[in-house]
């Protein structure tokens, strides 16, 4: 059954009369399903009428949107804060939990998704530098050989050619000194710029 039809479902179970909104939804109503878009429509049959919902929509601080669509007039409200108290103020209490269910778990799954882009982009920056430092390292190696680098950094430059996929507070905890964060990286910057010189100088 989909949103709209248990909506309906709903009020016409509750048996009361109330209500020129209530009515209106049930006779020209539709929600569209909220695990993909929050959108409440109707479509009244003319002019007079959508003008009416329109004000009553108003009088009660809805911001209801007016639109034509292949020729019909069609009255939406889009934002689920007032999905939520259009669903409050005509009784539907029932569909208006389960809407709100759903939007805390689409928020969830969303506040999720973007940890994980996150922690996504974070290893492939850091798979990145670590590739860079390595292939800098490399050329070094090649042309002068490690020994030409002072000891402090050719330290650095061999513990990270046996560890190249660890971070850099990987790399801290494996140096012989226990070295900073800053420490590390200043050495590996310091690395970086011979190997752009020797790369300059081809």
């Amino acid at each position: 059954m989909s949103f709209s039809n248990e909506v309906r479902e709903e009020l016409k179970s509750r048996n009361d009369s109330g209500g020129y909104l209530r009515e209106a939804f049930i006779k020209w109503g539709t929600i569209a399903d909220p695990r993909k878009e929050y959108d409440l429509e109707f479509t009244p049959p003319g002019k007079e009428d959508a003008d009416k919902l329109m004000a009553r929509l108003k009088a009660k601080n809805f911001l209801p949107k007016l639109t034509l669509r292949k020729g019909k007039l069609v009255i939406y409200l889009k934002d689920n804060g007032n999905i939520l108290d259009f669903l409050t103020t005509i009784g539907a209490t029932k569909s208006m939990f389960k809407l709100l269910d759903i939007k805390i778990e689409k928020e969830a799954r969303g506040d999720a998704n973007r940890r994980t882009n996150c922690d996504n982009a974070n290893m492939n920056r850091l798979a990145y530098a670590a590739a860079s430092q390595l292939a800098n390292i490399n050329i070094i190696d090649s042309v002068r050989g490690l020994n030409s680098l002072p000891l402090s950094l050719r330290s650095v430059a061999k513990l990270r050619q046996e560890n190249p996929e660890a971070s850099l507070s990987e790399l801290c905890r494996l140096s012989e000194k226990k070295l900073s964060r800053s420490g590390l990286n200043h050495r590996l910057q310091k690395i970086n710029a011979i190997a752009e010189e020797i790369t300059k100088q081809k």
